[in-house]
């Protein structure tokens, strides 16, 4: 088995477990987390196309646009951890407040929960202390 298909295997399983009236918990738990989501790895992202797919596999593209640090970060260490990450999404297509499976050409694919920020933008938050 390749790790292609064993993604698709996980994937496929929490497709179904959501069409059973499961959550995005579900998808959640079947994709794996890259290791560093960290305040400088989406730094290194900004002006980059991310693709957001939610649980009906629908793929949206988005663009980030700002990464900050939260202000409860005291440190630079916290900051690496505590921050958020803006991104914009060009033409009718929009982002709900939802958990979507991401991909990124260096970053990889994970998880991220993401609100509305204004019209055509939603934000994460990550607030690890």
């Amino acid at each position: 088995m390749t790790n292609d298909r064993r993604s698709f295997l996980r994937l496929a399983g929490a497709v179904s477990a959501l069409a059973a009236g499961g959550s995005a918990t579900a998808l959640a738990a079947s994709v794996p987390q890259p290791q560093a989501l960290t305040r400088s790895a989406f730094a290194r992202a900004l002006g980059e196309d991310f693709a957001f797919e939610d649980q009906v596999l629908s793929e949206t593209i988005a663009k980030l646009t700002k990464v900050e640090a939260l202000p409860t970060a005291k440190t630079p260490a916290e900051a690496e951890g505590c921050f958020r990450a803006v991104f914009k999404v060009d033409g009718p297509a929009r982002l709900q407040q939802l958990t979507y499976r991401v991909r990124h050409a260096r970053m990889g694919e994970f998880v991220m929960f993401v609100s509305p920020k204004a019209p055509g933008s939603v934000e994460a938050v990550f607030n690890r202390i």
